[in-house]
């Protein structure tokens, strides 16, 4: 949608930037020469035409949308809160993360002759998730990578080492993944949190330019990957990532009805959903057994079940998981303990144990450290240094 030039004026005074179509919130005023001057000294080569349009555009800003990657076969979510600029008073503005890869290179190098950056950051979410372009000279040149921290083995459906991949061909194309899983101005939808920044900015648009509220607010809901309309209309089978947003929502809003409904228009079930997990480990991880149950019958892999979900598995449950040949792991017993389900635990832990002495090992181990763990915090709070 192309809005006017009086309404980018009008969206700009109030904060919101337009870039590929996608609002920037708290958009910062374009960057300056000198300022691009000084980060290229830091670079392999020059900064890309891409990332120049966006800082052209906001020199920083909030991003409210959603961005899915594939890292090494595994879709997962990835948070975009943040373009970096310099005194930002985030985590670490844009020289910080230039210093942190510039000393994690330098770290990386026996004799590092010279230390400019071939990746430069420019997005993310603080220490958690980072987005870079490539500012050396080749076939990477301008393409953007994304990096995720990796997640500790107890954390369900997440990745669990740091990943890195390649997500776009330029700064521009990554604008234009940005999506939103629902939509914020719905009726009867609660708006996701993330989105009430969003709704906020455009409503303190409304009450001076009610049409250029209209034209933002059309720019937000053309971003939604509407799954809702797709069952209703009988036609999800025809999109894979529609068919993924509807069964993890149903996965994880217990909506065993919803996901009859999608099994009946022809959605797999069986295929694998965000976090390399399928809806069975969704059902568990969200503590949903009925439907966990019903999917048990349909044949679904069990291998991930209780890694996901010993959190949540009642004994029975797990009982059948295990006959069915579910894997097992020290934190999944652990994470049984820490919710109070000791027979739950002990169930895990024995076929722990039947994978021999190391195995039962880890598992101790791994509860000694979540003991000596929650000793720490208590402490804290009681000495009142938390």
């Amino acid at each position: 949608m192309i809005l006017e030039n009086d309404m980018r004026a009008t969206a700009r005074a109030a904060g919101i930037a337009i870039f590929e179509d996608r609002l920037i919130l708290e958009a910062q005023p374009p960057i300056d020469d000198a300022t691009l001057a000084k980060i290229e000294q830091h670079c392999a080569g020059p900064v890309p035409e891409g990332l120049k349009a966006l800082w052209a555009t906001s020199f920083g800003g909030r991003i409210d949308y959603d961005l899915r990657f594939e890292f090494e076969g595994e879709s997962a979510s990835f948070s975009f809160s943040e373009i970096f600029y310099p005194n930002s008073g985030a985590a670490c503005d844009l020289w910080g993360w230039i210093a942190h890869e510039e000393e994690g290179a330098s770290a990386n190098e026996d004799e590092p002759l010279d230390r400019r950056l071939h990746l430069l950051p420019f997005g993310g979410l603080e220490h958690f998730e980072r987005l870079y372009v490539c500012v050396a000279p080749g076939q990477e040149y301008g393409k953007v990578f994304a990096w995720m921290q990796g997640m500790p083995e107890s954390w369900p459906l997440g990745l669990h080492s740091d990943s890195i991949a390649m997500v776009a061909d330029d700064v521009p194309s990554l604008f234009r993944q940005l999506m939103l899983v629902a939509d914020p101005f719905a009726p009867g939808i609660e708006p996701y949190r993330t989105y009430v920044r969003t709704t906020e900015a455009i409503g303190a648009v409304a009450q001076a330019d009610p049409q250029t509220a209209e034209a933002l607010t059309a720019l937000v809901k053309a971003t939604v990957q509407d799954w809702r309309a797709a069952v209703e209309s009988g036609e999800i089978s025809r999109s894979r990532d529609l068919q993924v947003l509807a069964l993890e929502n149903a996965a994880a809003e217990g909506d065993l009805a919803l996901i009859m409904q999608l099994a009946g228009q022809g959605c797999d079930l069986k295929q694998r959903l965000g976090g390399g997990g399928n809806l069975l480990d969704h059902a568990m991880a969200r503590g949903n057994l009925e439907i966990a149950h019903w999917l048990i019958g349909r044949g679904l892999d069990v291998r991930s079940a209780l890694v996901n979900g010993a959190g949540h598995a009642s004994p029975d449950i797990a009982r059948v998981l295990l006959a069915r040949g579910a894997d097992v792991s020290a934190a999944a017993v652990a994470n049984a303990a820490s919710e109070g389900l000791k027979d739950t635990a002990r169930l895990i832990a024995d076929a722990v144990a039947g994978h021999g002495m190391s195995a039962l090992r880890e598992t101790i181990d791994t509860l000694d450290r979540r003991a000596e763990s929650a000793e720490t915090i208590a402490d804290r709070i009681e000495s009142g240094t938390t």
